[in-house]
């Protein structure tokens, strides 16, 4: 996902298109929106994987947002969603070729309300620059439209079922519901009958799968062309509503990359909110394998366990020390409980409950970030639908000294930079109020030691800082400066 925009969401009118860099930047006063805009993707997260009866799981694990009234703007009108995909391979069997994909893909939804609660009212999906607009209605037949045509064909009524992802589905009904419009193959199988070349007998099924599994325009004009008889006429055949049929009749597969590709994205979305979990003295064991990290951090204790017993625990101290940290950790197991050291340089270790309240705000944040550079390369031959991780973080400067401040700001422009080089997709999305944190990117910036076109810096409510719009975009120079930076920000 390299982009999203929020229309009519809670306090805000229109966030605008918001890009998503490997390292990203809220700020701005309190209630001006930050954690509003950070809680959407918890949120998306937590309404993946679980049959819904409305767009939104509004109340789940992640977040408690009520329910659609509560988060449209002013309690009133729908809220759109778009966000941008760079690209959805074809992994589905129902596609002739692997090597092509759904490219520049644009997803768009709108989110009504209705009497027992919401509902999905359009989805907008753009992509290969095709178009397909799905108009959902609760009550009467769904509309379709692709390529500004509408395909509905009369007496064939179109509904949708929700699914555990994203988009629902759609179902056709002549005689029964089915899972594609059996009135857009007949005319496919009538058509390729009469045009295509009488080498061979072909079966109803090859003839429709010769052609609907092809997504890419192109291609499936080479593929029209070579079946074509020889006699039909250049310019007889109307290619495009051909084609357009041709996606009418795959809609549902189109569909499945879109909520596969989402599904595997909410998997790899980390939220940290904003008090993690206090240290304890000591862990109860669970027989639990952790692979990752709760939003409150209450069972990074158990995910450091599984790397100490996967001989792992020492990389991640390495990368602590190469990071200048100035600390590793430790684990004892006694019996049926684990206690949590923490060994800072020159010293003994000592449980965390006795070194400081910080350790136990900035641990669940250094294991995160560590585990989704690190960790998950033992996947990274595995063939995936969606290769983006988003980590999510609420305030790491909370119970953190100035200079541990700076120490962080330095590990991140550190990894950002090595998450670019390794051509990783990882975006990491900050709130913060820390000066510290802003300058010490700034400073690395006007070392050479990191690249500014990495990150961006979203200032809300930025209206009452004397700019223009409710969400204000700024950058760094190459030497370093703030861009767009409104006096006074931060006094």
């Amino acid at each position: 996902m390299k982009s999203i925009q929020l229309k009519n969401y809670k306090c805000f009118e229109n966030t605008g298109e918001m890009e998503l860099r490997p390292l990203n930047f809220l700020v701005g006063s309190n209630s001006s929106g930050k954690s509003s805009f950070l809680e959407f993707f918890p949120l998306l997260q937590q309404s993946m994987k679980i049959n819904r009866d409305g767009a939104f799981l509004w109340v789940g694990s992640n977040v408690d947002l009520n329910n659609f009234h509560t988060v449209v703007r002013n309690g009133e009108g729908m809220i759109s969603i778009e966000f941008n995909i760079d690209r959805i391979p074809l992994l589905s069997n129902s596609f002739v070729n692997k090597d092509l994909a759904l490219k520049n893909v644009k997803v768009g939804i709108d989110v009504t309300g209705i009497e027992y609660g919401d509902a999905i009212s359009e989805i907008r999906l753009f992509f290969n620059q095709q178009k397909v607009i799905l108009k959902l209605n609760e009550r009467e037949s769904d509309d379709v439209i692709i390529n500004d045509e509408r395909m509905t064909y009369d007496g064939e009524h179109i509904a949708h079922s929700y699914t555990n992802s994203l988009l629902p589905k759609f179902l056709f009904e002549a005689a029964f519901f089915e899972m594609e419009s059996q009135k857009g193959n007949k005319e496919l199988y009538t058509w390729t009958r009469q045009h295509f070349k009488n080498k061979e007998r072909m079966m109803p099924g090859s003839i429709i799968y010769r052609l609907r599994n092809l997504i890419d325009k192109k291609q499936f004009e080479r593929r029209l062309h070579n079946y074509l008889n020889e006699d039909v006429e250049a310019g007889s055949v109307n290619f495009e509503h051909i084609y357009n049929l041709a996606l009418f009749t795959n809609l549902n597969d189109i569909i499945d990359l879109v909520n596969y590709y989402m599904l595997e994205l909410s998997e790899n979305i980390e939220y940290l909110q904003p008090l993690r979990a206090p240290a304890e003295r000591y862990y109860r064991k669970r027989n639990i394998s952790v692979n990752k990290i709760t939003p409150s951090g209450d069972n990074v204790v158990m995910f450091l366990l599984r790397l100490q017993r996967e001989a792992k625990l020492d990389l991640f101290n390495e990368w602590l020390r190469d990071n200048d940290m100035k600390f590793k950790v430790d684990l004892n197991e006694e019996g049926g409980f684990i206690e949590l050291k923490i060994i800072e340089d020159g010293k003994d270790g000592k449980n965390m409950v006795d070194v400081g309240f910080g350790y136990s705000q900035i641990l669940p944040i250094l294991t995160t970030i560590w585990k989704d550079i690190y960790y998950r390369d033992v996947f990274a031959n595995r063939v995936s639908y969606c290769n983006t991780s988003i980590i999510l973080i609420e305030q790491p400067e909370l119970h953190l000294h100035p200079r541990f401040q700076r120490k962080f700001a330095n590990l991140l422009t550190k990894c950002v930079k090595q998450i670019a080089g390794n051509k990783q997709d990882i975006r990491i999305i900050i709130e913060t109020h820390s000066q510290d944190i802003l300058n010490s990117v700034g400073l690395s910036v006007a070392y050479g030691d990191f690249d500014a076109s990495l990150v961006n810096i979203y200032m809300f409510n930025a209206q009452n800082e004397n700019m223009k719009n409710y969400i204000e975009k700024a950058s760094y120079t190459k030497e370093g400066f703030l861009v767009n930076w409104p006096i006074g920000f931060f006094e």
